[in-house]
């Protein structure tokens, strides 16, 4: 899994095996940050899904506050957004951080 991130859009690029082990053991790495100040870090990273929860993205990270400054990110995603990431091969939602974030996943084969 490679993942970067400006500010609050974050691009997760991952595998056809990975697609599989996402579904069921959830997927774990390093986000590549870098905001519009140039700040850059990595920061670590999980993908995780849970068919019953709501939300097409839900976001944690350790500590809170700035999300940049994080250690620790955790992103879990819904049935819907797995599905349609399955039949279409990308797939992106806004998740309620400020309401600015995004977290997008592209499949590549």
């Amino acid at each position: 899994m490679k993942v970067d991130a400006i500010g609050l859009e974050v691009l997760a690029k991952i595998s056809v095996d990975e697609l599989l082990t996402l579904g069921s053991e959830g997927l774990e790495g390093v986000m590549r940050f870098r905001d519009n100040f140039e700040n850059k870090r990595d920061i670590r990273v999980s993908i995780k899904y849970n068919g019953k929860q709501k939300e097409f993205v839900e976001v944690r990270q350790e500590p809170k506050g700035y999300f940049g400054f994080a250690d620790n990110i955790q992103f879990t995603i819904n049935s819907y957004f797995l599905n349609r990431l399955q039949e279409f091969g990308d797939f992106g939602s806004r998740f309620p951080y400020n309401s600015a974030g995004k977290l997008e996943i592209r499949i590549i084969r």
